[in-house]
């Protein structure tokens, strides 16, 4: 691995454990989600609590920097979305480069693959330059997989997870994130084609209170 890449890499995973408890704060596609509307005061709120790293849209670094320097792993989203065409299939657009993510500090660069969908090819061609540009600069690339719902049931089927999983590592993934069932056996087989890339459990269930 790079050595940069490698440095970067364990600003978001702890070097003794390689876990990481990495919150999610990009979720502006998804509209005004409730209990997220003052961004800049769950970001504060998140830090103080001991997340290990946060995923932010650019521009929202831009704007909290100075809350998260030195404090908390950066992962940069470079697609994004907006759920007003969801009847049309799913897709993210490439909204940022690498280069800009490691101009502004980010630890990693993370972008979405959809797989089995209307618009896998595109997705795939979308994931492959992040992960080339993130070799070139010397910064992981993080991609969240996930199944079509156009082929699969839901995110975490588990046919449709591994296909993803496989297709992410071989375009360059040095981070996976998905969406897994709580199922020890399935869990195997994830590690199997994982070949020793971190990989970080997405979503959660919803909780009352947060921190």
């Amino acid at each position: 691995m790079h050595i940069g890449k490698y440095v970067r890499l364990y600003r978001i995973l702890n070097p003794d454990t390689e876990k990481a408890l990495i919150v999610a704060l990009d979720h502006g596609g998804y509209g005004i989600v409730e209990g997220l509307e003052d961004i800049l005061s769950i970001v504060k709120t998140v830090v103080r609590g001991g997340a290990d790293a946060l995923i932010l849209q650019p521009g929202i670094i831009k704007k909290v920097y100075k809350e998260i320097a030195g404090r908390v792993g950066i992962m940069a989203r470079v697609t994004a979305l907006s759920l007003f065409n969801r009847d049309r299939g799913l897709i993210e657009a490439h909204t940022y480069s690498v280069e800009t993510a490691v101009s502004l500090g980010a630890d990693a660069v993370i972008a979405s693959l959809y797989v089995g969908g209307k618009y896998e090819s595109t997705s795939i061609e979308v994931v492959s330059r992040v992960c080339d540009s993130a070799d070139r600069f010397g910064i992981p690339c993080a991609v969240e997989v996930f199944p079509s719902l156009d082929r699969f049931k839901s995110f975490d089927d588990p046919e449709g997870v591994l296909r993803a999983m496989r297709i992410a590592i071989e375009l360059g993934a040095d981070i996976v994130k998905a969406y897994l069932p709580p199922d020890p056996k399935f869990m195997m087989e994830v590690v199997k084609v994982s070949a020793n890339t971190p990989i970080v459990l997405a979503g959660g269930e919803a909780v009352a209170k947060f921190i």
